[in-house]
């Protein structure tokens, strides 16, 4: 997730006339104006701000924002929910009401392979994929420990996926001896590294990556209690993952998850896999 706020030069720049000009065709055209008044607006209290931001912290010990809370809306069959909350919150400083968007493509359906979790989690997601999205999906039910590089590169030699999605991280290992703990990891580990290597070796193979994980980022001490040593299962995925982003030009998603057992998660973390617009653009965190 992003800092609050960030120098003008790091990943939350400020719009520059053509960022605006890129943005206003078709889904901005008609709030063009509010968009440009507020980009000024947002720059005149930025350097308003900065200096006295910059002194209030100047000779202390500050630490960098981890996560930033940015509820989404659920993605629908049009792909445009996200655009619609964009366009009103350009239009609502000025008091005005964007109209919905009327017109957008129509999203193109996906081909979709899936290494599936044990407990049949990550199927439930693909059922409450948004309306037309998925028109074929293949399903992987070994589990890691059971695929080799020859499985996972006659996988993707012979096709290619819109959506990759790897859901065996979402599997704990057999117990929480540590030995177990590094057995579960290592396999998950090893798939991951397989299918980079087969992404990277067949052209095309693979247009958006994503891998779900289990709460690994938790600081609570009530989940520590519940799951022990086993809650870092798959917390090198995080790493492995932000080099990978490095190396591979297609988009990369991590979605870690808190709950695995309520149904009422599925349809938002469906959303995530299937909204293109933030599609791999920050690490996930879906906190209940």
């Amino acid at each position: 997730a992003l800092p609050i706020s960030a120098p003008k030069d790091s990943i939350l720049p400020s719009l520059t006339d053509v960022d605006i000009k890129i943005m206003v065709f078709g889904t901005f055209g008609d709030v063009e104006n509010m968009l440009e008044k507020g980009k000024k607006v947002y720059d005149s209290m930025y350097e308003e701000d900065l200096p006295k931001a910059m002194e209030a912290v100047e000779g202390k010990v500050t630490f960098v924002c981890e996560w930033v809370k940015e509820d989404m809306p659920p993605e629908n069959k049009e792909g445009t929910n996200l655009d619609n909350m964009v366009r009103q919150m350009i239009a609502e400083p000025f008091g005005a009401l964007a109209p919905e968007l009327t017109e957008a493509p129509v999203p193109e359906k996906e081909e979709v392979l899936l290494f599936a979790d044990q407990a049949g989690f990550c199927q439930k997601i693909l059922q409450k994929a948004p309306e037309g999205r998925v028109s074929k999906q293949k399903i992987i039910t070994k589990p890691a420990h059971q695929l080799s590089v020859t499985d996972v590169e006659k996988l993707l030699s012979k096709a290619q996926y819109d959506l990759v999605i790897v859901g065996c991280p979402l599997d704990p290992p057999r117990s929480n001896r540590a030995s177990d703990v590094i057995a579960q990891q290592t396999a998950v580990d090893k798939l991951v590294f397989h299918l980079l290597q087969s992404i990277g070796k067949f052209s095309g193979c693979c247009k958006r990556l994503a891998v779900l994980t289990h709460d690994i980022f938790s600081e609570q001490e009530d989940a520590v209690k519940q799951r022990g040593l086993s809650l870092v299962t798959g917390s090198t995925l995080f790493g492995m993952l932000n080099t990978a982003r490095q190396e591979n030009e297609m988009p990369i998603l991590l979605l870690d998850t808190e709950i695995v057992n309520h149904l009422d998660v599925i349809p938002q973390l469906a959303s995530e896999l299937f909204r293109c617009q933030t599609f791999g653009v920050n690490t996930v965190r879906h906190c209940w």
